[in-house]
């Protein structure tokens, strides 16, 4: 059934997927995959009260698997609720690269970014090589209005790993804010052929032109 349901959803059928991994949690309350498939359907189209509710219905289930955390506080943060996944990843155990990537994020999202700046350099301090964590520190960098460590910051990101499409959009907001409008329009272009759900790369690009 849960192949079924993927095969659904790749093929744009997201009821379908969704009454498929809604009948495997009913059978299988315990099934953390399913949850966490079943919140993704709803996040990718456009009903995130649907995915948050997903992942804490799976908590409720005694469903606590790390993947369930991480991405709850993700939905949470990027759906306007930073404070409660700040609440939740900040008790999330040991230093898993994916939970302070989103537990930095939503510090960042809520305006918090010295603990954001905090985390994401001692994630650099760790791995020097991490582009993620180098393209997160560049945006906090960019917001706090250090330009040229933010730019120094997502040129090895994107040095470190070409395709982040978030390293090129916000590259490309810097760019524009310091006169560079060709080199920012070249930046949100490629983030479009990187993610071509990038909207802050597609406003951008509608307003310069």
């Amino acid at each position: 059934m849960m192949n079924r349901a993927a095969e659904a959803f790749a093929h744009r059928n997201p009821d379908e997927a969704i009454a498929l991994y809604s009948e495997v949690i009913r059978r299988r309350p315990d099934t953390e995959d399913a949850y966490r498939k079943l919140a993704l359907v709803f996040w990718r189209t456009g009903r995130p009260r649907e995915a948050v509710a997903t992942l804490e219905s799976a908590l409720r289930a005694g469903v606590t698997q790390s993947e369930v955390l991480i991405k709850l506080g993700q939905y949470l943060a990027e759906s306007g609720q930073p404070a409660k996944a700040i609440a939740l990843l900040a008790r999330h155990p040991g230093d898993d690269p994916d939970a302070l990537i989103v537990l930095g994020n939503a510090y960042t999202i809520a305006g918090r970014l010295p603990e954001a700046r905090r985390i994401f350099t001692r994630m650099l301090e760790q791995n020097p090589d991490d582009a993620v964590a180098h393209e997160n520190l560049g945006v906090v960098q960019l917001r706090s209005r250090e330009e040229v460590a933010a730019e120094r910051s997502l040129r090895r990101a994107i040095e470190l790993d070409p395709r982040r499409a978030g390293a090129h959009t916000a590259l490309g907001v810097l760019l524009a804010s310091t006169g560079r409008r060709t080199e920012a329009i070249a930046m949100w272009t490629r983030a479009l052929e990187l993610d071509p759900s990038d909207e802050n790369a597609r406003h951008n690009l509608q307003a310069i032109r």
